[in-house]
């Protein structure tokens, strides 16, 4: 296990159940925006888990949710996943080149191929793209009248590290 990679697993667990706490306060709230950013958001985590598990990704184009209790689960069993990925991840692989499926769409994004990317910054990608989400998802909860939690990764270390608490949904 490397220390830095699991803290950052750690804090998106702890901080993406701190999230899902504040939403599950909302039941009688419009909460359609929130359902697709989080299930955006899983949906990526998954994606680049299975990619860095040499699993494949083809059955996540099919799934489809229609409540956000689905969507928690969904989320809770990546996190479940990559904690077991995260405890058995080997430092000699982090360097490893990660090809991304859907390198064809970047290259027309890009107007060239995109250059290779490895396990650690895919890893380092999925982190960042989770945070990215948890603020537009903690600006819905805010503008429907909820409080978003406090989840800087920093905060996160002045509590001491604490673990994710799951909810019930």
């Amino acid at each position: 296990m490397l220390p830095e990679i699991n803290d950052l697993s750690e804090h998106m667990f702890w901080a993406d159940m701190k999230v899902w706490s504040e939403i599950n306060k909302m039941r009688n709230k419009d909460t359609k925006n929130i359902f697709d950013l989080f299930f955006h958001l899983h949906m990526v985590q998954h994606v680049y888990l299975c990619i860095w598990k040499n699993e494949p990704i083809d059955h996540l184009e099919k799934i489809e949710f229609h409540k956000l209790q689905e969507v928690y689960e969904w989320g809770m069993d990546f996190h479940q996943k990559n904690r077991l990925f995260v405890n058995d991840l080997d430092a000699n692989y982090l360097n490893k080149e990660i090809e991304i499926p859907w390198g064809k769409q970047l290259e027309k994004i890009l107007g060239k191929p995109p250059a290779n990317s490895n396990l650690l910054q895919t890893i380092y990608q999925v982190i960042m793209h989770s945070t990215y989400h948890r603020g537009q998802i903690n600006k819905e909860v805010r503008r429907i009248g909820g409080e978003p939690p406090l989840i800087d990764f920093i905060y996160w270390i002045w509590l001491s590290k604490p673990e994710a608490e799951t909810i019930r949904v």
